[in-house]
């Protein structure tokens, strides 16, 4: 079983999106914010691909990865990202190979707004995951907010089965050239947020 550091993980994608889109010539905050959270997401996927690198069977798929379209039909599976184990069948017609996923490994929702009802929409697409782990992205709060967010967020990631993470990172409006604060990750445990290194 590969074992993901997600801060890491999570640190790492922040700083790629961040130098994807530092020279991005759109400057208008709504596009250039857009760019930058798409370029996490894919950047995080990137990420995840190196962890698995070493087994053909697992997939991972999000909204900008054309790689696998023709394989599933689409770009992404569900979630923001989705990493899958997966096999082939052969078609009953023509024996042409058919992907099947045969278990998931990661869904992973993001939610930038900086609104915790949105943030609870989106959590909550992951309780209905059947995946080992779940991972959801949302925006660094005021240090006065965080204790009652994880609460909030907490309620929704009992619901959970599996391993659930949580990652607060700084909002992409607030990106400068890799002098952005620092992710923090969290874990799940025994009803619990327990801080990642």
């Amino acid at each position: 079983m590969v074992e993901v550091n997600v801060a890491e993980l999570v640190r790492e994608a922040v700083l790629s999106a961040d130098a994807k889109t530092k020279d991005n010539p759109d400057r208008s905050a709504q596009k250039l914010h857009r760019a930058r959270s798409s370029a996490f997401v894919g950047a995080l996927g990137e990420g995840f691909q190196n962890y698995y690198a070493a087994d053909s069977r697992v997939k991972v798929l999000w909204q900008g990865n054309r790689e696998l379209r023709k394989e599933f039909g689409m770009n992404e599976l569900l979630f923001d990202l989705t990493v899958c184990e997966s096999t082939t069948v052969p078609s009953p017609r023509l024996g042409t190979p058919l992907t099947v996923v045969t278990n998931g490994l990661w869904s992973v929702e993001s939610e930038f707004a900086r609104d915790a009802r949105q943030s609870v929409f989106d959590f909550n697409k992951l309780v209905l995951s059947s995946a080992e782990n779940k991972l959801f992205i949302a925006p660094v709060v005021d240090d006065g907010l965080v204790e009652k967010l994880l609460k909030t967020l907490g309620a929704v990631a009992d619901n959970c089965s599996g391993n659930v993470f949580l990652a607060l990172v700084p909002h992409p409006r607030t990106w400068d050239n890799g002098r952005q604060e620092i992710p923090m990750s969290w874990k799940r445990y025994e009803r619990k947020w327990e801080l990642l290194d």
